[in-house]
């Protein structure tokens, strides 16, 4: 990787890394419990705080401590193979995520949202068995959809960040146009499924 990508020269490099900082999956994922808690009111805060705690917090920290240990190289898994080994324990908390929210019967968006997500991490296991899909840019559309069906008008604004992910990462070669794409894909598809799943 070269230094250009590590310490970026121009103002468009760095608003690429910002704006790719604020699509990442934990940092989006956070914002959108926060406005889903804010929307939803007191009955939602202790199934928002569950989700978010098993769904975002703890596998992050232990991305991090992976990457402290030298097990992956960056939180940004740039190779398949720290994916591998990574997705695999994400999973895992999806999983308990999902059963928690089914089980203690958490509020119907809470659900859907826990649905998607659940999807998201699933799908985005397989594929990262053979291709490098953009999870900042699956994770950003999926949110996209998610906030415009429950927030309705006022998350239409959101519709400018999609877009200016994908574009973060190919500014910064993360990936190649045809991953960018798969991962809009992926993120439409895991947030339409989830409203399938409950309102069909």
């Amino acid at each position: 990787m070269s230094a250009n990508l590590l310490v970026p020269a121009s103002r468009m490099d760095r608003t690429a890394r910002l704006v790719s900082l604020v699509g990442s999956p934990p940092i989006l994922g956070t914002l959108y419990f926060l406005w889903l808690a804010y929307e939803d009111g007191p009955l939602a805060y202790d199934a928002v705080s569950i989700s978010w705690a098993l769904m975002l917090c703890l596998p992050t920290l232990f991305l991090l401590a992976a990457v402290h240990r030298g097990s992956i190289a960056s939180s940004e898994m740039t190779e398949l193979a720290e994916r591998r080994r990574f997705l695999p324990v994400a999973l895992l908390f999806a999983a308990a995520t999902l059963s928690t929210a089914m089980v203690l019967q958490f509020p119907l968006p809470v659900q859907i949202s826990v649905v998607g997500m659940a999807l998201w991490v699933f799908l985005g296991a397989i594929l990262s068995q053979f291709w490098k899909v953009s999870l900042h840019v699956s994770g950003t559309v999926g949110v996209f959809w998610l906030s415009v069906a429950f927030f309705g008008l006022p998350a239409l604004w959101l519709v400018w960040l999609p877009p200016a992910v994908a574009w973060s990462r190919l500014r910064l070669h993360r990936h190649d146009a045809w991953q960018v794409a798969g991962g809009a894909l992926l993120g439409t598809v895991c947030a339409f499924a989830a409203f399938y799943a409950f309102l069909r």
